[in-house]
């Protein structure tokens, strides 16, 4: 069509031109269509120094989406990597061939160095081998490539996400409520795609202690932020709690004050933070030490110098700035 100005389509009745349909799903993007099965496998065969690539055994196929042109697996493949005389890299892909597009336009190709992008080819790369002399592929180094493609929902609550096992994994799901984005991964290296919280803030509410309210003079008054990060999840919180029961004294010895931090957002190993902390009376100012343990999720007290401070009902006791990374909380493993 390049002798025209321009053309729109799909007209009626009319098919569409290997080209025209190239542009309608172009716009889907290249990768592999993972249903959380791991899409196309690969195995090593030191006798015949070939590559063996499989469809997963959950759908029954593999699939990928190349240059707009769809790819199905429905059994191995094998694809000879030969004994080299130097250093040598086999890089494995899907590859879109318009010369082939009446019959085969993507099909599972080797490249050895550098991928042939001559006459328009395209490629999804699937994975590189790096293969020295006088060495097996089993023992070669292996790069994958999981260049997936998935699609992203728009829900107003986390609590009405669809199943995550129903999607395409990798789906990202954006929450507006939370004004966060999630993700359908695996976590914990446990089997079956779960909704991960991976992109943005959203704000948890501590645990009540006994005796003890949160104030609305509070910085945040909500309670914790959280952010994803690789290792689990960054706590933020700075909090002013209410004295809404009896008074009482602390003294020279540490005084629990309640469990704050919800399970979750705890340590796996021991981790604590000492602070100066301020207790409001409302008719004068005591200055105390603080004491978060991440691991246990507990408020302590102590005063100064062992000095006896009350701790009026109706005072105001303000938790300065504190953060730490939870690593109880589950990370998303794949």
């Amino acid at each position: 069509m390049a002798n025209e100005t321009q053309v729109s389509f799909p007209k009626v009745n009319a098919p569409l031109t290997a080209e025209e349909w190239a542009s309608v799903t172009l716009g889907i993007g290249n990768g592999t269509l993972d249903e959380g099965t791991g899409n196309y496998q690969f195995r090593f065969d030191d006798a015949l120094d070939q590559c063996i690539i499989s469809p997963p055994e959950g759908s029954g196929y593999a699939h990928a989406i190349v240059a707009g042109f769809y790819h199905h697996l429905y059994k191995p493949v094998r694809v000879s990597l030969p004994p080299v005389t130097k250093p040598t890299t086999y890089i494995i892909t899907l590859t879109f061939d318009p010369a082939k597009a009446e019959t085969a336009p993507v099909s599972i190709q080797a490249f050895t160095n550098a991928l042939d992008n001559t006459g328009g080819k395209k490629h999804v790369v699937l994975v590189e081998i790096d293969r020295q002399p006088s060495q097996v592929l089993s023992q070669a180094t292996k790069r994958g490539y999981a260049q997936r493609i998935a699609p992203m929902i728009d829900m107003q609550e986390s609590a009405s996400l669809p199943p995550a096992r129903q999607q395409v994994f990798g789906t990202m799901a954006y929450v507006n409520k939370d004004r966060s984005i999630y993700r359908a991964s695996l976590i914990n290296g446990k089997d079956g795609a779960q909704w991960a919280h991976v992109l943005g803030t959203k704000t948890v509410a501590p645990l009540s202690m006994p005796g003890w309210e949160r104030s609305e003079r509070s910085p945040n008054q909500y309670g914790f932020w959280l952010t994803p990060v690789p290792e689990g999840f960054k706590v933020e919180c700075s909090l002013v709690f209410k004295r809404a029961a009896f008074d009482y004294v602390i003294g020279g010895d540490w005084n629990v004050l309640g469990y704050f931090i919800p399970e979750h957002l705890r340590t796996v190993q021991y981790a604590e933070l000492m602070f100066p902390v301020v207790y409001d009376t409302g008719r004068g100012i005591h200055h105390l030490t603080g004491r978060i343990s991440f691991f246990d999720g507990t408020l302590s007290l102590i005063s100064r110098d062992g000095a006896r401070v009350n701790i009026n009902q109706g005072g105001y006791l303000h938790v300065p700035y504190t953060s730490w990374v939870a690593n109880k909380i589950y990370t998303t493993s794949y």
